[in-house]
């Protein structure tokens, strides 16, 4: 499996409520998109970002990382073959993204609370279906100052 790229998942209790602080304050004033429960924000400048999640709208666990890839299936394959759980089966979601969860072997980690990684195609490949998005990307808006 290669990645392309990752992206952080904070857990916040209310993404607009916390957007002021990395719009305004840190300066990822682009608002990628906006579905309620997640949302993604980035420097213009930079390219950092950050996505800030109240609560997965679709899987049993929450991840703290987002994983592009450009195999989701094939990532999935080696994820079941090297016996890693697989907390999200792969799927399409509704918005377009084929996605699966999974975590190390649960036998594996000391701590009792393992980390979910997502992993996912870049946002630029989506599956023929994408056009049923139910997201739409956002633009900046005049609150951010960008």
């Amino acid at each position: 499996m290669r990645a392309n790229r990752i992206i952080a998942n904070l857990h916040v209790a209310d993404v607009d409520a916390a957007k002021t602080f990395y719009t305004e304050y840190l300066g990822l004033c682009t608002e990628e998109f906006n579905m309620g429960w997640v949302a993604r924000y980035t420097s213009p400048e930079t390219g950092v970002n950050i996505q800030l999640v109240t609560r997965d709208a679709t899987s049993s666990e929450d991840s703290v990382v987002s994983v592009l890839t450009d195999d989701v299936d094939s990532a999935y394959a080696e994820a079941q073959q090297m016996g890693f759980e697989i907390v999200c089966p792969l799927t399409t979601e509704a918005w377009g993204v084929r996605r699966f969860d999974a975590g190390p072997r649960r036998d594996y980690v000391r701590d009792s609370a393992p980390i979910a990684l997502r992993l996912k195609l870049p946002a630029g490949r989506r599956t023929p279906d994408a056009a049923r998005r139910i997201c739409s990307p956002a633009t900046p808006t005049p609150s951010t100052g960008c």
